[in-house]
Formats: C-alpha cells, sequence, structure tokens
C-alpha cells in the first residue's frame, strides 16, 4: 500500500540537513496554509532526483511605525504589520576565514497600516485627505505592496555552523511599488457590514529605499528597517504632508 506525501527537500553539501528539511516541511505547511503553493501527492516509492537550490530563504514578520505623520494619519501598531518573503544567494568574501559574506536578494515586502480614528484615505481633487466618507468605519486598512531588492553585508561569528552561531549583518534596499489599496469595514443603514477595497496609486511614492539591519542566532533574528524615502511622493500625502516610516520585527531563515 503507497501512502501519498509531500516532500520538499533542499540539499546542500556541509549543512545541517535535519534542521533544513525541518525548515523546509515548516514553510510548504505555511505557503500552503496561505494558498501559495499547491501540495503534490507523491507516492513514496518513487525516487525523485534531488534538487539543489543555492542560497536561502528569510521570512520577516514586523510592525510599521510612521515617522512625522500628519495627526489624521493615525495607525495602530500591532495592525500595522510587515510582512516580506526574501531569497537571498550568498558571496564569501575571501579572506577573515569566511566570516564575512555579501547576500544580495530578492522578493515581496507585504506593509499594512491600520488606521484606528475610523478614517480611510480620500481624494479631494489632486489631495489626498482622511475622511470617514460619511461611513460607520469598523476597519480601515492602507495596503502597500513592494518588489524589494536587498543587499546586505553579513558577519557569522562560526561560518562553519551557522545554525548555532550568532551573526550580523546591515545593508540597503530598494523597493518597486508593485499595488496599492484601502480596505474599509463600515456598517450600512441595515446595520450589516459592508467590505469595500479602492485599488489606485494613492499619491504613494512608486520607489522606496531604506537601511537595514539584523542580527540573531540560527534561524531565529531581529530585524529593523528605516525608509530614507517618502511613504507618499513630496507634499502629496494627507494634508500635503511627506513622511516615511521604519519597521521592527523577528527574522525567521532557512540555509
Amino acid at each position: 500500500m503507497n501512502y501519498i506525501k509531500a516532500k520538499i527537500d533542499f540539499t546542500e553539501p556541509k549543512r545541517n540537513k535535519s534542521s533544513k528539511k525541518k525548515f523546509s516541511k515548516y514553510l510548504l505547511l505555511l505557503l500552503c496554509g496561505f494558498g501559495y503553493v499547491p501540495l503534490v501527492a507523491q507516492s513514496e516509492n518513487e525516487n525523485p532526483k534531488k534538487k539543489d537550490i543555492p542560497g536561502f530563504f528569510m521570512i520577516d514578520l514586523g510592525i510599521n511605525f510612521p515617522v512625522n505623520a500628519p495627526s489624521g494619519f493615525n495607525t495602530s501598531a500591532f495592525g500595522s504589520r510587515t510582512l516580506d518573503v526574501y531569497y537571498y544567494y550568498e558571496v564569501k568574501i575571501p579572506g577573515l576565514r569566511s566570516h564575512l559574506s555579501v547576500i544580495p536578494g530578492i522578493g515581496l515586502g507585504l506593509d499594512r497600516f491600520k488606521f484606528n480614528n475610523y478614517k480611510t484615505l480620500s481624494n479631494e481633487g489632486s489631495r489626498i485627505v482622511m475622511d470617514d466618507l460619511g461611513l460607520r468605519i469598523k476597519k480601515s486598512q492602507l495596503v502597500t505592496n513592494y518588489l524589494d531588492v536587498p543587499v546586505e553585508l553579513r558577519y557569522d561569528f562560526n561560518p562553519k555552523d551557522r545554525y548555532r552561531s550568532a551573526y550580523l549583518s546591515a545593508g540597503f534596499k530598494v523597493g518597486y511599488l508593485v499595488n496599492s489599496y484601502t480596505k474599509i469595514k463600515h456598517l450600512n443603514n441595515d446595520g450589516n457590514t459592508v467590505k469595500d477595497k479602492s485599488k489606485q496609486d494613492w499619491n504613494l511614492n512608486p520607489l522606496r529605499y531604506g537601511i537595514t539591519a539584523n542580527a540573531g542566532v540560527g534561524n531565529f533574528g531581529l530585524f529593523g528597517n528605516y525608509y530614507l524615502s517618502s511613504l507618499f511622493k513630496d507634499n502629496k500625502g494627507p494634508s500635503g504632508s511627506s513622511f516615511s516610516k521604519f519597521t521592527l520585527g523577528i527574522t525567521l531563515s532557512g540555509f
């Protein structure tokens, strides 16, 4: 009797295969749960060739904090979150016993800003304002999704055992806005909840760039991003504002 199971296996030489398999399985189940990757049935008797994927994946889970935002752009910290999913390729720097490496990457940066003042972004001609639109708003969000290209310089204290080694990294990130929209939940005249989405650019800056930092041990770390670019185009944010943001959170990686 054949048992059906889903397999994923990233095999690299001279690395902890057991830890890597565990991370791969958890990542696969997570992505399948969110509908990103379909499960593929495979018989246990089948013996496909294992694929060796160089580099590693990192997932950032963080909280967004606007910097010098106008009074109307009030956000809730725990509802204003970031999910970054990046693939990095490591390039060792010769010397220093290979403690140093450059790790360029690419991936998606998915940001949310949850408003806590029951308002949302609204167009007034060419101006963006915060408004309740005459609605009984229960929940309001701004969603921005970017294609990011991060580049970091990383130092591993024990490069021979990176699953237990402490590390430090710092670098730079550039991103391009892929799409953006607002989401609101409000009550209609009958008291029923209605969901509305308004997809447009909202005068957002199409390019973002900033500095990054990361520190941790093995597969777990803490990260911080500070964006030097404005979230909105110059003087075209809510009430003619220009402001940036920083993000703090945790990092999960799989080598």
